[in-house]
C-alpha cells in the first residue's frame, strides 16, 4: 500500500442540520452541514446524482455518500423540487402543505438530521394528527343516500379547508 493511501480517510457520518418554521403560508427551511459550506454540498449532491458512493471533500478526506446520511438530504431536496439557487443559499420556502413530509423525514433519519421545528410548525403537525380523527356532520338540507367513498371525500374536503390548504374533488360518475 502506497503512503498515499494510508493516509487516505474515509469519513463515513456528518452532522446536518436543519431549521423548519412557518412564515405565512410558507415553510421555511433551512438545512446546514457542519464543516461544509454550501458550495461543497451541492458537490456532494451531485456525486449522488452520478450515483457515485463515495466523494473526495475540499480537504482531502473520501466522504461516503450512503453511510453519512448525505443520500437522505439530496433524496429530501430532490422530492422539494429545490434550485440550485435554494441549494446554494441553504435555505428555501416551500408550500406548507410538504409539513408532514417533512415532520417524517426528520423523525425517520432522526440519527442523522438534528431538526429544529419551530411552535408553529409543531403546531401544525399536532393539528394534522388530531385532524384525523374529526367527525364532519353532513348537512340536513342534503336529501341523498351518500356512498361511503362520498363520506370520505366530504370529510376530506373539510379537512382541507380546516388546514387553509386548497383543493379539488372530482367525480366522474356523472
Amino acid at each position: 500500500v502506497s503512503k498515499a493511501f494510508s493516509k487516505l480517510r474515509v469519513k463515513n457520518s456528518v452532522k446536518i442540520n436543519t431549521g423548519i418554521s412557518i412564515k405565512g403560508n410558507l415553510l421555511d427551511v433551512s438545512w446546514d452541514v457542519e464543516g461544509m459550506k454550501n458550495e461543497e454540498v451541492m458537490e456532494v449532491l451531485e456525486s449522488y446524482k452520478k450515483q457515485k458512493k463515495y466523494h473526495r471533500l475540499r480537504n482531502g478526506e473520501l466522504l461516503n455518500i450512503y453511510e453519512s446520511g448525505m443520500d437522505v438530504l439530496a433524496l429530501m431536496m430532490e422530492d422539494m423540487n429545490l434550485s440550485k439557487t435554494q441549494l446554494k443559499e441553504g435555505m428555501a420556502e416551500i408550500p406548507v402543505y410538504r409539513a408532514l413530509y417533512l415532520d417524517t423525514v426528520m423523525r425517520e433519519n432522526a440519527n442523522i438530521i438534528q431538526a429544529q421545528r419551530d411552535a408553529s410548525f409543531c403546531s401544525l403537525i399536532k393539528d394534522f394528527e388530531e385532524i384525523k380523527n374529526r367527525q364532519y356532520d353532513i348537512s340536513d338540507n342534503v336529501m341523498a343516500e351518500l356512498r361511503h367513498y362520498q363520506h370520505e371525500g366530504f370529510k376530506w374536503l373539510n379537512i382541507l379547508s380546516d388546514m387553509n390548504f386548497g383543493g379539488i374533488l372530482a367525480d366522474d360518475m356523472g
